[in-house]
């Protein structure tokens, strides 16, 4: 006799693709926006930004972020640090809460 079944899928993949998948994006980034070895943040939001990143310390951000239907496809991401990235997360984050509030008026 089987166990109960799962309602969630065990394929561990979800919009942004397994770990493989994942990692071949942020090599991507490295030799597309980079020398190969290196990258520079695109977003350049905050001060202490990591202006030079590997394929290990680049983070992808998307062009037409994930909350308004951007998807990972190679047309829309950029390379972009960690700072930068949480940085214009919390600024959409708050775009959004503004936007809901205007319509919710």
């Amino acid at each position: 006799m089987s166990g109960p079944r799962h309602p969630r899928g065990t394929s561990n993949t979800n919009q942004r693709g397994n770990t493989a998948m994942r990692a071949a994006r942020r090599r991507w980034l490295v030799r597309q926006f980079g020398d190969g070895e290196f990258v520079d943040c695109a977003l350049r939001a905050v001060p202490d930004c990591w202006v030079s990143m590997t394929e290990w310390s680049v983070w992808v951000d998307r062009i037409l972020p994930g909350a308004r239907g951007g998807t990972y496809e190679r047309a829309n991401i950029r390379p972009a640090c960690g700072p930068c990235q949480i940085h214009t997360g919390i600024w959409l984050r708050e775009e959004l809460k503004a936007e809901r509030a205007q319509v919710g008026e």
